[in-house]
């Protein structure tokens, strides 16, 4: 096992077009890190109504619901790169107008919501973009591998680095975090240029499944595969169960900090760096998991812990008991991401991995939304603590009900057979 992990470390580090993205992807998660709290800072200064300050993080989360089908069909119709590139250039842009608005101390919200839309809907187009040309640049081998390190370089600059950057120039001049935002978009988007040598035959539409139905139809096809594949519809719907339980704890959490442990902002500020913490454990974990328990028995597993993690949470009002709790629980998270992400990948036909990426991620924002929304209730009805339970039981039961073992008449032409299946049977690949 660790001659293969060094194998596969080996390969990325030679591999020119991962680097690029790899460092792509850090450069822009700096920029997006500074980026989030600074407008967040800015529009509590404009507006003097909670409400108002509230619409700036639906408008955050709007454009993934909205676009993110879209984005798949673009993906899969037009060269990957370009559209990530595309969607650099019109963040830059987009940021560096904006920047100066605010060096001009114009302060209105319609500014702030124009822009925060703006990057929201290109940062759809370009994460769709980007898990789709993953495979083209790696082998599936090294999928795992590569993934841990793309959330290693998102978790640095967007939940670390970023983030203190941004308070920092903030505080030196409102404007500052937007253009250096800006600059990152655009060292992002020539880091994406270089990537040209590495995948130009493969980022062509033409060398995948010519594609003349209309878009409507290209959505439809995307949900149809995924509905069908039996390893993607068993995937998506524990994705959709871990999303919706991920909603209910997170959509109170602010609640389970500040009323049952009683913390303050910095408490609850500590609280948040495990979760970035976790996250970081997670991509190093990633990989040895994998070739450790197999990725069937890490999807029977990983809810397990992190239903486990949220009964700890509510057995003690101990803050640094609870701090290495969520650690565990994000890192068990994170892991959970990287592997669906990579099998997705790997059993999705290239023609289709950009729509079958964007099913995956409509059920996580709609299921995280509908979690946060019952969380609420629940807490509203009962007690905080309650919202947690029932995510813990939500985790320790449904994912039982998900097969992970398929008969083969249901088996899909992309679908490899794990190594060590059953005869007219198929798991989960690895």
């Amino acid at each position: 096992m660790t001659n293969r992990r060094a194998w596969s470390s080996a390969a990325l580090q030679s591999n020119r077009g991962f680097i690029l993205l790899l460092l792509s992807t850090g450069v822009s998660a700096l920029g997006s890190g500074m980026y989030l709290p600074a407008i967040q800072l800015l529009a509590t200064e404009i507006a003097q109504d909670d409400r108002v300050v509230a619409v700036v993080r639906v408008a955050m989360t709007l454009p993934p619901v909205l676009f993110i089908l879209l984005a798949g069909v673009a993906a899969d119709r037009m060269r990957r790169r370009r559209l990530m590139i595309l969607a650099d250039a019109v963040r830059a842009a987009a940021v560096l107008a904006f920047a100066v608005v605010v060096g001009a101390e114009v302060g209105s919200m319609w500014f702030v919501l124009l822009v925060v839309i703006v990057l929201g809907s290109s940062q759809t187009f370009f994460d769709s973009s980007a898990q789709a040309l993953l495979p083209q640049l790696v082998a599936k081998d090294a999928l795992v591998q590569a993934n841990s390190w793309l959330t290693a370089a998102l978790t640095l600059g967007f939940s670390f680095v970023g983030p203190a950057m941004g308070g920092v120039l903030f505080s030196w001049n409102p404007s500052l975090p937007f253009f250096v935002n800006a600059l990152t978009f655009l060292v992002s988007g020539l880091l994406i240029l270089g990537v040209r040598s590495t995948t130009a035959r493969f980022d062509d539409p033409s060398a995948r499944r010519p594609n003349r139905s209309g878009v409507v139809a290209d959505m439809r096809a995307g949900l149809a595969y995924t509905a069908r594949h039996p390893v993607l519809r068993s995937v998506t719907l524990l994705g959709i169960t871990v999303s919706f339980a991920i909603g209910m704890v997170t959509g109170v959490f602010v609640l389970f900090a500040t009323r049952y442990l009683a913390l303050g902002p910095i408490g609850y500020g500590v609280l948040l760096v495990s979760e970035s913490l976790g996250a970081l454990l997670g991509s190093m974990l990633a990989l040895r998991l994998r070739h450790r328990l197999g990725r069937r028995r890490m999807f029977r597993m990983l809810p397990v812990v992190m239903a486990l993690t949220y009964l700890l949470e509510i057995s003690t009002r101990s803050v640094v008991f609870i701090f290495f709790v969520i650690v565990v629980g994000n890192a068990a998270f994170l892991v959970w991401v990287i592997t669906s992400t990579s099998v997705r990948q790997e059993v999705g036909p290239p023609e289709l991995l950009g729509r079958i990426t964007s099913v995956y991620r409509l059920g996580g924002l709609a299921a995280t939304s509908l979690g946060a929304a019952a969380g609420g209730l629940i807490s509203e009805s009962f007690d905080v603590r309650a919202s947690f339970l029932a995510a813990a039981v939500l985790l320790l039961v449904v994912p039982w009900f998900v097969p992970l073992r398929v008969p083969a008449a249901e088996r899909a032409p992309s679908t490899p057979p794990a190594l060590g299946a059953a005869a007219g049977s198929e798991t989960l690949p690895g």
